[in-house]
């Protein structure tokens, strides 16, 4: 069917050629046209090309949706698919969701530095300095590691907190404004606190096997309350008995090497009656076992010592004097 112009509520045929068409309904099998403006268009294929996936376009059709393809595509690699049967998306090429100035996240089902990554930009593009969350490599057997990096060599903030019931492994530094726990091993180079309450040594610094804490102890009179004579007996501290040894420790036998260490044993120490100078944990039966020791406490308890040797050696000088004087 050929013709200049034809209107009509209904047309029905294999090939309808015109200049120009107005009809409340169009059935046919094929249609050729620069531009089809209004109405509702049922069933039939919408192409932007004869060959999409060979020039690159998208097709409109009622089995498969909306699909596209770069040119020089294979029929069954669509770089996009809209599914008509779930409303599904499927995209082999890169998503991009940014304003006018490039600044926005980039979805890349394949990366440079390996395979799916969502990318942070502030120009339109994806570099080894762009912000992103990615992954290495697709493997159906090896474990991988999913990556998460800063902007401009930035490091990654969690601002809310981080758990993870598993390792967490950091290239560069991890930092925390708060708290950084850690149920089992912390490991590195260096652990560094930046701000600790007190800088006076090293033995100030203390793990808690209690809580699983590590913290910094203080001595400024700013921190502690209720603050009273502590008095241990004299000859309880001076029972104390150096010992030497060598690490053990079962669940971790890495940790284990054949170096000699030397100071007290928590449970001797316990038994004297000197908990103050003893750090308890959970026997895992509702009570609580001596588990490590507060060396920084031990000089406390030897000043004791000292001041009752001071007063003895007082005393006794004392009666020297007295008796040198009574015997002229």
């Amino acid at each position: 069917m050929g013709a200049n112009q034809i209107i009509a509520n209904s047309i029905t045929g294999d090939k309808i050629k015109a200049n120009s068409i107005a009809a409340d309904r169009i059935l046919g099998g094929a249609f050729t046209g620069k531009t089809f403006t209004g109405g509702t268009y049922t069933g039939g294929v919408f192409k932007t090309s004869e060959v999409p996936n060979t020039a690159g376009g998208v097709q409109l059709d009622a089995e498969y949706g909306v699909r596209g393809w770069s040119p020089n595509s294979r029929w069954q690699d669509p770089t996009f698919q809209l599914s008509p049967s779930d409303g599904s998306v499927h995209i082999s090429a890169n998503l991009y969701a940014m304003d006018s100035g490039g600044n926005g996240l980039i979805l890349e089902p394949k990366t440079a530095l390996g395979s799916g990554g969502l990318f942070f930009t502030d120009d339109g593009r994806h570099t080894n300095k762009s912000a992103g969350v990615f992954r290495n490599a697709y493997s159906t057997v090896e474990a991988e590691d999913l990556l998460i990096r800063g902007a401009n060599g930035g490091i990654v903030w969690a601002i809310n907190g981080l758990g993870t019931d598993g390792p967490f492994s950091a290239s560069g530094n991890v930092n925390s404004a708060k708290e950084v726990w850690a149920k089992e091993n912390v490991s590195g180079n260096r652990l560094l606190m930046r701000n600790p309450l007190t800088t006076s040594g090293e033995s100030n610094v203390r793990w808690s096997s209690s809580n699983h804490s590590l913290y910094a102890l203080t001595s400024s009179r700013r921190y502690k309350r209720n603050i009273a004579d502590w008095n241990p007996d004299p000859q309880r501290v001076l029972a104390l008995q150096p010992r030497q040894w060598q690490h053990n420790d079962p669940e971790h036998p890495e940790d284990i090497d054949e170096r000699w260490h030397a100071g007290f044993v928590a449970e001797e120490v316990d038994d004297l009656g000197l908990t103050h100078l003893v750090q308890y944990g959970g026997d895992g039966a509702g009570g609580w076992r001596p588990e490590a020791l507060n060396y920084s406490r031990v000089p406390a308890a030897q000043q004791i010592v000292l001041q009752d040797h001071e007063a003895r050696i007082a005393a006794l000088e004392a009666q020297i004097t007295e008796l040198e004087n009574t015997n002229g």
